[in-house]
């Protein structure tokens, strides 16, 4: 385990820039009489401790939600700031000891019922940053430990790690006697039997929790003090006054930037029980880098959010949606002016996404698209974001115009310009476990008239983008300059554009697959890019047009067609009624048109009682074989339903049901025109 020392030797101390500590005068203190000292508060603590329980205890009962509105907080971020808030407890205190930062998978659950607490609603992802108060104020507490039937896949994916060079696989068997006031009796089990105990001093400093709903684990940060292992002549006398015995199983990999251990304990005092522990700590490397840095300039801020990257790339490894991307609220943020950097290009409501939307591919499109100069994609099935850099922030808007954050997003106002808008999806990549933001358009480059791009042609801004997000682009550049780890930092990738004559090249980069739920789904796979995509999308060579772009065009797979509808419950009957919007900001009923599927009713009325909205927006589709449409999930990223015309458009486009191959065969062959005779001859010859 590393660890980072601190000695009480002047020489030896590391040297640290701070404003408000005067050079060389700090005074050393050893563990002895800090532990003394914190001792003598140990009493009055452990009733107040009591009293906050019992306290807990009595309001856990009423208070087993945690709200989740518009409050999340990018986990990088606050695992930086928590790291931040210790820096001069740490230097202050300048004892003889070594400090650790760790991070473990577990549960905050009630005090009174023992189970996981509930989020405000249900099917939102959320990073819920909470300290020791608020945690209290819950009646909430964090339980270390993962299920035991889970542990191994847990240690399938350690195995697979250490199979790299990047890890080294260390197993280790130790008994830990928990004696009064942090300390520890330990000793490690050899093969030629166990090594003398040693007497350890430990002291946690602080704790950070947060709550993560979607994910089957919440987390908590922790950094604390741990003395020198000490040689004991009364061995016996402190096991006979512990008041705890763990034996630990530990199978470790150990890394260049952290540790990560798997420990199965088994608890033999009091109710005996199994716990199996999830913990990463950073090596000692990255925590002095970290405490060594000056304060000036951010470069404290800048090594932390970086070090507490790392942290979390790890839980993105064994919990990829952790990464998600999570709604935060525009009052912690410079809201004026990430909102003007783009609505201002766009020449919209600030208050309002103006990002263009593509309608829906119709046959009567085919000769207008041939005619025209279309680049094509694969139409990526991720959410779709403005990626904003301005006021010292970088925000993530959604459609509905609500800000949201994620984890590596706070280093790229180091690397991308002031005002920069990027138009694109978030999506997770199938390849690398992680989400990354796909850009497909550039809004604005700079502060400047002429950093705008949005009056440019396709072809120009394509160009732009791709020299933008290139080896030698600021994206690219800035990494190496501020040597932020690829890790750390948000990956951002360009879409791939290629003129129509090229469509069918797109199409067999794309493989049908089916999911764990038995439906029917479709990777698209250059290598670079590998993610869910849903279809194709046809994008003209115009200037960039806010809102409905009628000859910007997208082509669906006609089982993955889908609409979003407005639901709401029947007052009297509890009946689930759809509608759509319609002009003057009416609503259409379609309760005549779209009969929702009987076994989706239930899900869907539970979607609205958990949003706790009269009115929710929710995503469902087609199925031909019963006619009748089924319920995909929460659109939590849109305040209002399709509008009747593109409600309209998507019954056009299933009735159509145009096919790849007619897509292909029309768009790109010379004798395009002659696909309807060619399809009714090859039916004659079925029949002969």
């Amino acid at each position: 385990m590393y660890r980072t020392s601190y000695n009480s030797t002047p020489n030896n101390m590391l040297a640290r820039s701070h404003e408000n500590i005067s050079s060389g005068k700090r005074p050393c203190v050893n563990l002895n009489h800090v532990v003394s000292s914190l001792e003598k508060t140990n009493s009055s603590a452990f009733s107040a401790s009591k009293a906050e329980t019992k306290l807990a205890e009595i309001t856990a009962g009423r208070r087993q939600c945690i709200p989740i509105d518009s409050n999340s907080k990018a986990p990088d971020i606050a695992i930086a700031e928590f790291l931040q808030s210790f820096r001069d407890k740490i230097d202050q205190q300048s004892f003889d000891a070594e400090i650790e930062i760790e991070l473990r998978f577990g549960k905050i659950t009630s005090y009174l019922t023992e189970l996981r607490c509930l989020p405000s609603q249900e099917n939102v992802e959320a990073s819920i940053v909470l300290n020791e108060e608020q945690m209290r104020k819950y009646g909430a507490k964090f339980v270390s430990g993962v299920h035991a039937q889970e542990f191994p896949v847990f240690l399938k994916g350690l195995s697979h790690l250490c199979k790299s060079d990047d890890f080294v696989e260390r197993m280790e068997k130790s008994t830990v006697y928990e004696i009064a006031d942090g300390k520890r009796l330990i000793s490690y089990d050899h093969k030629d039997g166990p090594k003398a105990s040693h007497l350890q001093e430990k002291k946690r400093l602080g704790s950070l929790n947060i709550f993560l709903p979607h994910c089957s684990y919440d987390c908590r940060i922790s950094i604390a003090c741990e003395g020198p292992l000490k040689t004991v002549e009364n061995e016996e006398a402190l096991k006979q006054d512990a008041e705890n015995l763990r034996l630990r199983d530990r199978t470790s990999a150990i890394g260049k930037d952290i540790h990560l251990d798997l420990t199965e304990v088994s608890v033999e005092f009091g109710q005996k029980k199994k716990i199996h522990e999830v913990e990463f700590e950073l090596t000692n490397v990255l925590t002095q880098e970290w405490l060594q840095q000056s304060d000036e300039g951010d470069r404290s801020w800048n090594k932390a959010i970086n070090h507490a990257s790392i942290l979390w790339r790890w839980v993105r490894f064994f919990m990829p949606h952790a990464g998600q991307a999570y709604k935060t609220s525009w009052e912690t943020l410079a809201a004026s002016e990430l909102q003007n950097a783009y609505s201002k290009r766009l020449g919209g409501n600030r208050n309002r996404f103006n990002g263009t939307m593509p309608v829906g591919f119709a046959r009567w499109h085919i000769p207008f698209v041939k005619k025209g100069e279309y680049h094509v994609s694969e139409k990526t099935d991720g959410v779709r974001y403005f990626l904003v850099v301005a006021g010292g922030s970088t925000v993530l808007v959604d459609r509905s115009n609500a800000a949201y954050t994620t984890c590596g997003i706070d280093l790229l106002k180091l690397v991308l310009p002031e005002r920069t808008v990027l138009d694109g999806e978030f999506v997770f990549h199938q390849k690398e476990k992680r989400y990354v933001f796909m850009a497909f358009d550039i809004i604005a480059t700079g502060p400047a008239d002429t950093d705008s791009h949005v009056s440019k042609k396709f072809t120009e801004r394509l160009q732009i983008l791709n020299d933008f997000l290139s080896e030698n682009g600021p994206y690219a550049a800035g990494i190496r300059e501020h040597g932020i780890s690829r890790h750390a930092i948000l990956t951002i990738l360009k879409k791939r554009w290629v003129p129509l004559r090229h469509l069918s090249d797109v199409l067999r980069q794309i493989q049908r697959v089916q999911k764990r739920d038995q439906s029917v789904a479709r990777i698209y796979d250059d290598e670079k890019r590998v993610h869910f995509t849903d279809g194709i999308i046809f994008c003209p060579n115009t200037a960039y047009v806010s809102n409905t772009h009628k000859e910007y065009l997208k082509w669906k797979w006609a089982d993955l067609i889908t609409i979003d509808v407005a639901v709401s419950v029947h007052s009297d009957s509890n009946r689930v009624l759809l509608s759509c919007g319609g002009p003057d900001n009416t609503r259409i009923d379609l309760d005549a048109v779209i009969i929702l599927d009987p076994k989706d009713v239930p899900a869907v009325q539970k979607v609205i009682q958990n949003a706790q909205r009269r009115i929710c927006i929710v995503e469902i589709g087609f199925n031909p074989e019963k006619g009748l449409w089924n319920y995909k999930c929460p659109r939590s990223d849109k305040n209002c339903a399709n509008y009747i015309q593109t409600v309209l458009g998507t019954l056009v486009n299933l009735a159509e049901a145009i096919t790849e191959e007619e897509l292909v065969y029309r768009l790109t062959s010379a004798q395009g025109a002659q696909w309807g005779e060619q399809m009714k001859r090859a039916r004659r010859n079925l029949l002969q």
